[in-house]
């Protein structure tokens, strides 16, 4: 993996802490192990998914953060730093692919922004239609990941 995957993956396994079994995240989504909403054959996660082991959990991470990364490099026009990346990495991860596709961010990125692209982190936080704290929470540290100097620029895409 890249720096900015390695990066990332520590990201989101710390935020999204770990679970064997399934069970509904707030906004009401079946998942497992560190966030992944397909279980290890690729079906969505359901009440009824077995059990996955911390090493399963891994793979599922790697391969989910593989596909948002693989959208964010591909959309993001931009210079960005490892941390830039990971951040928009563990962003894409959560909000998914169309989401941040789609998102106001990253125009406001590849149109050169940055101080507008920020901004965007903090209004991603509802969850079910509900304002959520822990959105809150992860988006700012993800903005506070984003932020961070010091990484060398890993060229646009």
């Amino acid at each position: 993996m890249s720096a900015a995957r390695d990066i990332a993956a520590a990201f989101i396994a710390q935020r999204e802490g770990f679970s064997a079994v399934p069970y509904q995240d707030t906004a009401g989504v079946w998942t497992i192990g560190n966030g992944s909403t397909h279980d290890v054959n690729g079906d969505r996660v359901t009440a009824d998914t077995p059990e996955v082991s911390q090493d399963d959990a891994l793979a599922l991470l790697e391969r989910d953060l593989g596909t948002a990364a693989d959208a964010v490099d591909e959309a993001v026009s931009v210079p960005l730093t490892d941390v830039e990346r990971a951040a928009l990495y563990s962003f894409t991860y959560n909000e998914g692919v169309k989401a941040f596709g789609g998102s106001t961010l990253l125009a406001d990125l590849n149109a050169g922004n940055m101080a507008a692209a920020e901004a965007q982190f903090a209004r991603w936080d509802i969850a079910g239609g509900k304002k959520s704290h822990g959105l809150d929470n992860r988006r700012a540290a993800e903005l506070a990941l984003f932020e961070q100097v010091g990484s060398a620029s890993t060229g646009p895409g």
